[in-house]
């Protein structure tokens, strides 16, 4: 990223920057789902849903199709979970949130607290 445009990266963060889209996203990693079943999972509106929904679709981050009478959303590709877990890493190491919330990270050692 030397010297060139940050947009793309920063479009994605924008993209990325509300946590019922980061719950969008999570939400779509076990698969494709309708807008009523994230409604049920995110226990958000459908008007709320549709709304962030069209957000991550602009960006390509989420993906429509028709499934007979239902629209299924899908991850516009899974590459986008990379990205949510470095964030959920960056996090931990950083204090922000406890190595609890993500399995598999080992604690801050006490030295790197200062």
């Amino acid at each position: 990223m030397r010297g060139e445009s940050c947009e793309a990266e920063a479009g994605l963060c924008r993209a990325l920057s509300d946590p019922t889209r980061l719950r969008i996203v999570v939400s779509l990693a076990e698969g494709p789902l309708c807008v009523n079943e994230l409604c049920r999972r995110l226990d958000a509106p459908q008007s709320t849903v549709s709304r962030h929904l069209r957000v991550l679709r602009d960006r390509t981050l989420v993906i429509a199709t028709r499934d007979a009478h239902r629209v299924l959303y899908s991850l516009g590709d899974r590459h986008l979970l990379k990205v949510v877990d470095g964030l959920n890493r960056y996090l931990v190491c950083s204090g922000a949130r406890p190595a609890a919330a993500l399995p598999g990270v080992p604690e801050r050692p006490a030295d790197a607290a200062s």
